[in-house]
């Protein structure tokens, strides 16, 4: 059986991942939810939120493989970018999470995080939405994000 790249035989006559092939991590749209969790603007003066995504993988408190440029005041941003490239797959399969943060000038502020996860289906390039429910007392403020794997 030939499997193509990224993909090796698993037996039984169909194709998987193989755990050693790299990806990268894209990232599409990303919706903040209008309030903080104490229920205020997120900036002064009822301004906008400055949000920015990063992404980990492998584990929940690993050090951020990627980051997105932050988008100025605004509630809804198309990145339409890749954050993060040459990732194991056995990694991302562990964990992936992305976590969304307002940047501040003194501090920046935390949105929210969201673990997803990544089965074999998900490195076949589709778009994936991931929806981050506001949570007050859990220290979410909720976000929407779409997503995807590309082989590198």
């Amino acid at each position: 059986m030939v499997c193509g790249p990224a993909f090796v035989c698993a037996g039984g006559g169909r194709c998987g991942v193989d755990p050693a092939s790299r990806w990268n991590i894209y990232i599409g749209r990303l919706d903040v939810d209008s309030r903080t969790t104490s229920g205020e603007a997120w900036d002064a003066f009822g301004g906008a939120p400055d949000p920015y995504v990063q992404v980990r993988v492998g584990a929940e408190m690993s050090t951020p493989v990627g980051t997105s440029r932050t988008a100025a005041d605004t509630f809804a941003v198309s990145y339409d970018a890749t954050i993060a490239s040459n990732v194991r797959a056995d990694t991302l399969m562990r964990h992936l999470s992305f976590w969304v943060y307002d940047e501040d000038v003194s501090a920046n502020d935390f949105v929210g995080a969201c673990s997803t996860p990544v089965s074999e289906a998900t490195f076949t390039g589709g778009l994936q939405t991931m929806n981050c429910a506001r949570n007050p007392s859990g220290g979410q403020a909720g976000f929407s994000l779409t997503w995807r794997l590309n082989r590198f």
